[in-house]
């Protein structure tokens, strides 16, 4: 069955990003299925190669609500940047939070977060301000 690991993200993100960002963005924050993977080129970043990279934002365990809002362009347009916020539940075996923190914290202004393993007391309290 396996441990799940509780992730929280919320932040914003910067202008004007490359055109491969927002499609990564479209996948892990918008209603892109996770069927359509296949159709899309990964960035090439340590990230994308744990074999569980794509559950970020596409998973949540039986036991916990399974939802993760959508990243929402902020009231300039999305070249301004977005807010975004995600919840999900997966099995971070590969380190993949952590990984999906560092690929994505170049083109973040800031978020917060925690992360939160089903045997822990307390979650682990995620932090980045530029």
């Amino acid at each position: 069955m396996g441990m799940y690991t509780e992730f929280i993200f919320q932040g914003e993100t910067k202008p004007n990003l490359p055109d491969e960002v927002y499609v990564m963005l479209d996948y892990f924050f918008n209603e892109c299925s996770a069927d359509l993977i296949e159709d899309i080129k990964t960035p090439d970043h340590p990230f994308f190669k744990c074999f569980r990279w794509n559950n970020i934002g596409h998973m949540s365990s039986f036991y916990f609500m399974p939802f993760t809002v959508r990243y929402k362009q902020n009231q300039n347009g999305i070249n301004q940047g977005a807010y975004v916020f995600l919840r999900c539940d997966l099995k971070n075996y590969d380190n993949e939070i952590d990984l999906f923190l560092d690929w994505i914290k170049p083109y973040m202004t800031g978020y917060y977060g925690w992360k939160w393993y089903e045997e822990d007391e307390q979650p682990e309290i995620i932090k980045y301000n530029r």
